[in-house]
């Protein structure tokens, strides 16, 4: 009983105190991190319209699946990288100087930060949503994005038409989307709030435990 009564008393002071301390830290981290922002354009494909019909169902998805496949190909990133100036504007100092960010480096780094999502309704709209530390970078990227893919389906066609029609471009956001300040706090006020009680009714039976371990022994 002793024993059991030790355990249960120091439990609860770990659940109390400790667990509180260790969450506030771990959150007042993850809310140091880098601020990322994410802007959204919208675009619509170019399809004929009897691709449109109900009955061309697979067939237009097909196509839509196949521009978004196509839309981050390296010779897309590389010419909106280049129209931006990415490789200078990424670039990082370093005790030699400014050391400009290799051009494969840019572009591994745009294909991790934009996402090219069809919308589910099957009407060939889809969604470019960029992110960057900067709020007024995710929105130029997003736009680029669209820009460049028609120039280079340009010029595989041959053509001069459009692929991708700008439906909503890329809106300068406001608030991060990571990390989400609110979401953290909630988060540790929730669990520390939690482990307190949990904590608290451990650390109460220990002690009663303990008075009552006492009382036998005597």
């Amino acid at each position: 009983m002793l024993v059991k009564s030790i355990l249960y008393i120091v439990s609860g002071v770990i659940l109390t105190v400790l667990v509180p301390v260790v969450l506030f830290f771990g959150a007042m981290r993850i809310n140091a991190l880098p601020r990322i922002y994410e802007s959204t354009a919208l675009g619509q494909i170019v399809v004929a319209e009897d691709m449109k019909a109900e009955s061309n169902y697979t067939a237009m998805k097909d196509v839509v699946d196949s521009h978004v496949k196509t839309f981050k190909t390296n010779a897309v990133l590389e010419q909106v990288a280049q129209n931006l100036g990415l490789e200078r504007k990424w670039s990082r100092m370093s005790d030699a100087g400014e050391v400009i960010m290799p051009l494969s480096d840019v572009i591994s780094r745009l294909d991790a930060s934009v996402d090219i999502v069809p919308l589910q309704d099957n009407s060939g709209r889809i969604k470019i949503s960029s992110r960057s530390e900067d709020p007024e970078e995710s929105a130029i990227i997003a736009d680029e994005m669209i820009s460049c893919y028609n120039s280079f389906m340009s010029t595989l066609q041959g053509t001069t038409n459009l692929v991708v029609v700008v439906l909503e471009s890329g809106k300068v956001p406001k608030k991060t989307s990571y990390p989400n300040y609110l979401v953290n706090v909630l988060i540790v006020c929730i669990s520390s709030a939690v482990a307190g009680i949990i904590g608290m009714a451990l650390f109460v039976n220990g002690v009663k435990l303990k008075v009552i371990y006492d009382r036998t022994m005597k």
